[in-house]
């Protein structure tokens, strides 16, 4: 298994996306719109897992679904079901063999920004 660690900041933007259904096509997320992620697996093989866009219909479900592509040598040979998810494991199976790779929100530090310079002499002095 592969494990990918996305950063916060972006990790939210793909939750929001994915969870809150647009009040208009304007905050839609258009279709033939792709947020994805290469990840380079045992040579000749590598997986994209991408949110696409959805063709916004009034009344209509809207909101952007995930999911996984494997490649060999650059070659779409597999992919998953599309589904409302980004975070978690995805599994492909192609000749016997099992391609699983996990995408989880990176985890917040345990630092706290004190500013620069003179900022940071105060902060430690106080």
């Amino acid at each position: 298994m592969v494990k990918i660690y996305i950063p916060i900041k972006d990790a939210e933007e793909i939750d929001y996306m994915l969870t809150h259904e647009p009040k208009s096509k304007a905050e839609c997320v258009p279709e033939g719109e792709v947020l994805g992620y290469i990840i380079n697996l045992a040579s000749p093989y590598c997986m994209v897992i991408r949110i696409c866009g959805v063709e916004y219909e009034p009344d209509g479900h809207n909101l952007p679904w995930g999911e996984a592509i494997l490649y060999e040598d650059g070659i779409e040979v597999a992919c998953t079901d599309a589904i409302s998810k980004f975070f978690g494991e995805w599994k492909i199976t192609y000749k016997g063999e099992e391609f699983v790779v996990c995408i989880e929100r990176e985890q917040q530090k345990n630092i706290t920004y004190i500013g620069y310079g003179k900022e940071i002499e105060n902060e430690i002095n106080a």
